[in-house]
């Protein structure tokens, strides 16, 4: 997966049925629908698109099988539903780009599709996720970033810990005077 690309959690993610109010096709009626409907085959891999937790798997009422990831940047959760089958457990650490289910029509569904939701976690509020999917790059170079910058400092606080520890006495230190010695 590259980090520049914008994917869905079904691949390139083709719309069948947009977030928003619509006519539900299964009841006829009108309701919230609150997530995008992405078109699939039956079994294809479903991908994780942020890192993140495992919250929730398996059965979800209308949404069938699904899997739900609590990603703690930008703090959100995302649930792929009308899944045929998962390959994760709850509590389980799981990357960008990892496989997390399998397409299918379990739940109320006309056919195989993913169903995608994503959700605020501090105000538990819908997010529009065309709009989501399209800034998932730019979290991606965030999470680089601020990993590398953790990273760093954490790499400079060891290195300044063990210098202390270990502070070797300059007299100790060959001088380069550019002969070389046998040893």
């Amino acid at each position: 997966m590259r980090d520049d690309v914008i994917y869905t959690p079904a691949g390139a993610g083709v719309v069948t049925s947009k977030a928003g109010f619509r006519i539900h096709p299964v009841t006829g009626k009108g309701d919230f629908h609150s997530g995008v409907d992405l078109a699939a085959n039956l079994n294809d891999r479903v991908y994780n698109l942020l890192d993140g937790v495992v919250t929730r798997v398996g059965w979800r009422g209308a949404l069938g099988v699904a899997v739900e990831v609590y990603h703690p940047y930008p703090n959100i959760r995302t649930i792929c539903g009308h899944l045929n089958a998962y390959s994760v457990v709850p509590g389980q650490w799981v990357k960008r780009g990892q496989v997390i289910g399998f397409a299918g029509t379990t739940g109320r569904s006309t056919g195989v599709h993913v169903h995608y939701t994503i959700v605020k976690e501090d105000t538990k509020q819908y997010v529009e996720p065309m709009s989501f999917l399209a800034q998932v790059p730019k979290y991606v170079d965030a999470l680089k970033t601020a990993r590398a910058k953790a990273t760093q400092q954490n790499n400079i606080k060891r290195h300044n810990d063990q210098s202390s520890e270990d502070k070797i006495p300059e007299e100790d230190l060959p001088i380069d005077n550019g002969e070389v010695k046998a040893p």
